[in-house]
């Protein structure tokens, strides 16, 4: 069964996350940060982003089997265990735009503008 995490996780939770810490690079830190500072990060981050990095071949197909797709890659932006790591980023369309962007303002129309120039001055 999956379910979002409770309170009464944050042990196991802690203990999950404990190799990736020490071992692995699903996380760039290098410390555990403790039962208590790991539950906060989880409510801190409930709302917001339920999904958790998994590292390699299993996130990926893990990603695309949800219709997310590849987005980006943050090259070299985390040192552990002896060497750069790269970071995929992945996106998903959940609902077309409603709204319309406005039309780009030129730059030589920006810098004509009193607002900017109130700005430099």
């Amino acid at each position: 069964m999956i379910r979002t995490a409770r309170d009464e996780d944050a042990a196991a939770i802690h203990a999950i996350y404990a190799p990736s810490v020490i071992d692995g690079v699903a996380t760039f830190e290098t410390e555990l940060p403790g039962v208590k500072r790991r539950a906060a990060r989880g409510d801190a981050a409930a709302g917001h982003h339920p999904d958790r990095r998994l590292p390699g071949t299993l996130s990926v197909a893990m990603h695309e089997a949800m219709g997310f797709t590849p987005a980006g890659v943050w090259r070299q932006c985390g040192y552990k265990l002896g060497r750069w790591w790269d970071v995929g980023v992945w996106q998903k369309e959940l609902q077309p735009a409603q709204i319309l962007p406005r039309a780009v303002t030129p730059f030589n129309a920006l810098v004509e503008a009193p607002a900017l120039r109130e700005l430099l001055d």
